[in-house]
């Protein structure tokens, strides 16, 4: 009984946990009805819509929401957007995953003040200069378009914390990349990429990347500058040239692993577990007990 009990608390509790986004506007409702939210549009600080066709007047509408920080508009078929939404003041998370842009709006420079930018399956082809204008973006989301070229200006995002561009057909990543001081996080997997820019080592900051499922076949030296790195996933590539020094990456966490190679003088852990659905991949961890120079 008191396991049923305690079994039913934590469900509760996760539903709870689950119905609030960590982006929401904290003590504050989210709206989920356009007409609601239309009704009391100077107290809406949070709204999510979620698969609702979006007339020209409605998107106008809710960039009269003046006190909005949270935005969601989530498969509702949208190509583009009016700039007054772009210029909500107060604009903190704009999500817009699975819509039918091609590009993100060129509109997306008036948002000053945003801080989180999702457009996940989208279509997009193209990411605009104007991107470099969002100085205070910790996030940006761009997985599972067809992006193939980044423009230099991402690397004036001072604040990027998280960038995710997985599923894309990047076939290089360019060099001001190196200039994203704060960057975290880089997830690259399932892209066209060939190599990633000797200018990576200049991303200090970089805990983990992930660079799964491309066409790397060597990486750069400047890596091993990467002193905080502590996941490098190089799963499904052709990568059999490493620079000397790695092993001064301290942070690089342990992984299971199925027996090993030498190359240039580095010993590589090759994972070869059930080929076939895992593939053959390769993992580079400094600190593992078998790992040397």
């Amino acid at each position: 009984m008191k396991i049923n009990l305690l079994i039913a608390l934590l469900v509760l509790l996760s539903l709870k946990a689950n119905s609030q986004h960590w982006r929401h506007v904290p003590g504050k409702k989210v709206y989920a009805d356009l007409k609601e939210a239309l009704g009391a549009k100077n107290d809406v600080y949070n709204l999510e819509l979620y698969a609702r066709e979006l007339t020209l007047k409605d998107l106008k509408r809710i960039g009269e929401m003046r006190n909005l920080q949270y935005l969601a508009l989530g498969k509702c078929w949208l190509t583009d957007l009016p700039d007054g939404i772009f210029k909500l003041p107060e604009l903190r998370t704009l999500v817009l995953n699975e819509n039918e842009f091609n590009s993100i709006p060129a509109g997306i420079r008036f948002s000053k003040k945003l801080e989180y930018l999702s457009m996940q399956n989208c279509e997009i082809s193209i990411v605009p200069k104007e991107i470099g204008e969002l100085t205070h973006l910790k996030e940006l989301l761009l997985p599972g378009n067809s992006i193939a070229i980044l423009p230099a200006e991402i690397g004036k995002l001072k604040k990027l914390v998280n960038l995710v561009l997985w599923g894309n057909m990047l076939e290089y990543l360019p060099d001001e990349i190196g200039q994203l001081e704060n960057l975290g996080d880089l997830t690259i997997d399932r892209n066209q990429l060939k190599t990633l820019p000797q200018t990576i080592g200049g991303c200090s900051k970089l805990v983990s990347i992930n660079a799964e499922r491309n066409h790397i076949t060597s990486i750069p030296a400047s890596l091993r500058n990467l002193a905080k790195l502590e996941k490098l996933n190089l799963g499904y590539n052709n990568t059999y040239h490493f620079p000397s020094g790695l092993s001064t990456l301290k942070k690089l966490k342990k992984t299971p692993h199925f027996g090993s190679f030498t190359t240039g003088g580095t010993r590589i852990y090759r994972g070869t577990y059930r080929p076939g659905v895992f593939g053959d991949q390769v993992y580079v961890y400094s600190n593992h007990p078998r790992f040397y120079l």
